[in-house]
C-alpha cells in the first residue's frame, strides 16, 4: 500500500498486530491515511467503501473467516477486495497456519468476481494467486 497512489481516499490501514500498527503509523500517517489496532473477528470495523483483506483468510480457520465475513458485511462496506488463488482446492488448516484458499469454492461460494488481477508471481505454487473485488451486495 506504501506504493499505492491514495490521492483523494480517506485510508484506514488495520491489523491485529499493535507493533505493525505502531510502525506504520510512524513511517506512513498522514492525513489520508490513518492505522488502528482492529480484530476483524470481533472489533465494530470502520465506515468505508471497501474492505481489503490481502492474505487475510488464508490465516483463518474456516470458522474464523466466516466470523470475519459476517462482520465485514455489518459493517456496512459496499465491496470486499481480498486474495484468492484460483486453481487450489480448499483445505481446513490449524490456527496460526497458512494455505491457499479461491474465495468461489466451498465452503465460501463467492459468485465470480466484479474484478480479478493476479499478482504475477513467477512461482508455480503461487501463479494463480490473485486479488478480487466482489460486491457485499
Amino acid at each position: 500500500m506504501k506504493h499505492t497512489d491514495l490521492t483523494g481516499v480517506h485510508y484506514v490501514g488495520a491489523d491485529i498486530v499493535p507493533k505493525m500498527i505502531d510502525s506504520n503509523k510512524l513511517f506512513y500517517s498522514s492525513e489520508d491515511r490513518e492505522f488502528k489496532v482492529l480484530d476483524v473477528l470481533t472489533d465494530d470495523l470502520p465506515k468505508v467503501d471497501m474492505v481489503m483483506c490481502r492474505d487475510l483468510f488464508v490465516h483463518m480457520t474456516f470458522a474464523d473467516a466466516m466470523k470475519a465475513l459476517e462482520n465485514i458485511t455489518t459493517s456496512g462496506a459496499k465491496y470486499l477486495m481480498a486474495t484468492t488463488f484460483t486453481l487450489h482446492d480448499n483445505e481446513e488448516l490449524g490456527e496460526g497456519m497458512w494455505r491457499p484458499l479461491d474465495m468461489m469454492k466451498e465452503p465460501f461460494n463467492f459468485p465470480m468476481p466484479i474484478v480479478m488481477l493476479n499478482e504475477g508471481n513467477p512461482h508455480p505454487y503461487f501463479c494463480d494467486k490473485a486479488i478480487g473485488v466482489w460486491s457485499i451486495a
